[in-house]
């Protein structure tokens, strides 16, 4: 008994491919191989064998190997192949397929490209890509089709069979009975058998190339309907845009065929335009022997002119009174011009109105009273300005009467309230109303009892009686005794009032005086106009202002308190109660009352501190400007003897009257002893120099006081000795 050997299959076979390969065994060598003998089973686990003893050479031992590339099985039966590589068909012993899912030899596999199944019958193809026909074994055109380009239908794209013996299948084919073409897009029936109209998609009627859609609905009349009609354009009435049919004779249907004739009526009009009114908006016909309907025909009798109004009149026989439109009035087979209202109503009179009811012949004078000025009475037949309301009520007088009153002019009382009374005889006026000065006939004044040549002249409707020799009353006249002028506000005229400007009204006490009492001055024997409201006059008061009004004292021009407080000065003070401008101090600034101090023209706080100086201080200073240091505003110092600087802004240098510059104590001529001077106190050289009897100190002199060595190379010859001061 041979060795079990394990069969091993190269690597690259067991690889895993990108998609899923066909079984490498079927299920006749699943049962094949539980059948073999053991040397032909896999020995990898059983003991006592050693797989890696294994060899591919071993594989030959039991029989022929197969014949296919690699492959070390046993061939099967008189086959040159083994289970795997054998075509699938029982009785073959031809090679399968190359590459994966091949299971039949070319013999037997399906001519399809790509297809990997089994020939069906007597065809070259699979059941899959056979004609589904039985008696048909052509392949199918594509993939996907199930019958052959013989019973395919011949529509692209469409897998359905034909229906015999149409080329087309039931979906494709025409509707109509006995047709085999194929119907078109968007329809059901072919090119034969489908209405003529664009994208209609109905069938043709028998007989017709039309639908019963778009046929003509007249019988036996196979034309094609009007857009949005039931009839062609044989049947239809020709009027654009109407879709009615004709009447029979006719072109026209019942809506737009005349009702009296054969022509075509107007739009909105049962009429043509020979029996239709000819009012443009009117669809009436026209009346018998008129061209316009009864509406707009002249509604008098007899006449066919068009009427200016529906239901109105003419022209001829409308009112001509502006825009009325009534009918004329006719009286008596006469016509006139105008109608009823705007006819005269005075009878027999066709005139037209002047204001209401009677023409301008017949009519009252007086505005818009509407009787007539025909009126009869005692002596009948006269004619009357005014009617009866509006003439004169005096007996025998028909002028007319004044507004608001029953009299006319010349027999109506002229008083101005409206007296309704009537004038007297030999009057101007009636008795009521006359005049009370004796012998006067002219009629009073309103709320008066005289007439305007007897009353008061003062204007402001003054009504009472002037004074005897006078034009005024006596309210109205001056109160002087004699005068008959005529009087202000206060009593007097003015010759006789008071002359004060600001409007004094009493009176003067005598014909000397200009002013009455009060505003005359108090000096005895001056009848000037005193100052104030009262009190003296200019010239004997007070001459230090306008306003003050009192009397002088000591026989001066200036009040006690508008006099100088110095004694014995009668000059005027520069303010009430102070001094006068030659004893007060003559500060600029402001003004100072303080008195003047000794021989100065300044008080003592505005007078230089210099002793024996006389002028007056620098501002927010001590000194005058001779005696201030004049180094900078700010400084309020006294200058030094013989120098414009005080001690802190000039050299100390003695003798020199410069002033210090750079911020030391020297000018700029000595600047360079400011180091040599140290910090020695120049208190002592002051004082050495006011015990001089020349106010002079020798430079020496003033080094030796600082114990200061000189070089030699810094400074003059003269200061190169030290000299000891004694």
């Amino acid at each position: 008994m041979s060795t079990p050997r394990l069969i091993r299959v190269p690597s690259r076979r067991r690889v895993r491919r990108a998609e899923t390969p066909p079984p490498a065994y079927t299920e006749y060598d699943v049962h094949d191989a539980a059948q073999a003998v053991p040397h032909e089973r896999d020995v990898r686990g059983i003991p006592g064998h050693n797989a890696a003893d294994a060899s591919p050479q071993a594989t030959f031992t039991g029989g022929p190997r197969c014949q296919s590339t690699f492959c070390y099985r046993s061939v099967i039966g008189a086959s040159q192949y083994c289970r795997k590589h054998e075509c699938s068909v029982g009785g073959c012993i031809d090679r399968r397929g190359k590459g994966r899912g091949k299971r039949y030899c070319t013999t037997h596999e399906c001519r399809w490209r790509g297809c990997d199944g089994f020939k069906s019958g007597p065809s070259n193809y699979c059941a899959r890509h056979t004609c589904r026909l039985d008696s048909c074994h052509a392949p199918s055109p594509e993939d996907g089709y199930d019958y052959c380009d013989g019973h395919t239908c011949r529509i692209q794209r469409c897998p359905s069979q034909r229906e015999a013996p149409s080329k087309y299948c039931s979906k494709h084919r025409c509707r109509a009975t006995g047709c085999n073409r194929a119907l078109l897009k968007s329809s059901e029936f072919c090119g034969i058998h489908k209405c003529e109209v664009d994208r209609c998609r109905a069938a043709r009627r028998d007989g017709s190339n039309l639908c019963t859609r778009h046929e003509c609905s007249v019988e036996d009349c196979s034309g094609r309907r009007f857009d949005k009609s039931q009839y062609c354009g044989a049947h239809k009435c020709v009027n654009k845009g109407c879709v009615d049919p004709q009447i029979e004779g006719f072109r026209h249907c019942t809506q737009h065929k005349c009702r009296e004739c054969e022509r075509p009526c107007i739009p909105e009009s049962g009429f043509c335009r020979r029996h239709k009114c000819r009012e443009a908006r009117c669809p009436q016909a026209r009346a018998i022997g008129s061209t316009w309907c009864p509406r707009h025909v002249c509604q008098w009798a007899g006449c066919v002119e068009p009427a200016l109004r529906r239901d109105g009149f003419c022209g001829d026989h409308t009112c001509s009174s502006g825009e009325c439109l009534e009918k004329v009035h006719q009286m008596e087979g006469v016509t006139g011009d105008y109608c009823r209202s705007h006819t005269c109503a005075e009878e027999g009179c066709l005139q037209n109105t002047a204001k209401v009811a009677y023409c301008a012949e017949h009519q009252c004078q007086r505005r818009a009273c509407p009787e007539s000025r025909f009126w009869s009475d005692e002596h009948g037949g006269r004619e009357h300005q005014c009617c009866k309301h509006h003439t004169c009520n005096q007996g025998a007088c028909y002028a007319p009467a004044v507004r608001n009153r029953t009299f006319c002019e010349d027999h109506m009382c002229p008083f101005a309230e409206g007296c309704m009374a009537p004038r007297a005889p030999d009057l101007g006026c009636c008795e009521g109303h006359k005049c009370y000065q004796e012998s006067c006939r002219e009629p009073c004044i309103p709320k008066s009892l005289f007439c305007a040549s007897h009353v008061c002249a003062r204007r402001g409707g003054c009504t009472e009686a002037p004074v005897e020799g006078g034009r005024f009353c006596v309210r109205h006249t001056c109160t002087r005794r004699g005068c008959v002028e005529r009087a202000g506000d206060g009593g007097f005229c003015k010759d006789h009032v008071c002359a004060w400007e600001a409007g004094c009204l009493s009176g003067r006490p005598s014909p000397d005086h200009l002013y009455c009492e009060t505003h005359t001055c108090t000096q005895r024997g001056c009848y000037k106009r005193c100052k104030g409201p009262c009190g003296l006059c200019a010239i004997h008061a007070c001459h230090w202002s306008q306003m003050c009004t009192s009397a002088p004292v000591n026989s001066g021009e200036y009040c006690q308190r508008h006099t100088c407080t110095k004694d014995g000065c009668a000059r005027a003070s520069v303010v009430e109660e102070s001094l006068c401008s030659r004893h007060a101090c003559s500060w600029d600034s402001s003004i100072c009352l303080k008195p003047r101090w000794k021989r100065s023209s300044y008080c003592e706080d505005h007078t230089c501190g210099e002793m024996g100086c006389g002028y007056s201080r620098m501002p927010e200073g001590s000194y005058c400007s001779d005696h201030s240091c004049q180094a900078s505003k700010s400084c309020t110092g006294q200058a030094e003897v013989g120098s414009d600087y005080c001690i802190d802004h000039k050299c100390n240098r003695p003798n020199c009257r410069l002033k210090s510059v750079g911020g030391t104590p020297f000018c700029k001529n000595h600047k360079s002893l400011h180091h040599l001077l140290g910090d020695h106190e120049l208190a002592s050289l002051q004082s050495f120099r006011s015990r001089s009897a020349f106010g002079f100190i020798d430079p020496i002199a003033a080094a030796s006081l600082t114990n200061v060595d000189y070089s030699k190379g810094k400074h003059p010859k003269y200061l190169s000795r030290q000299r000891q001061w004694v």
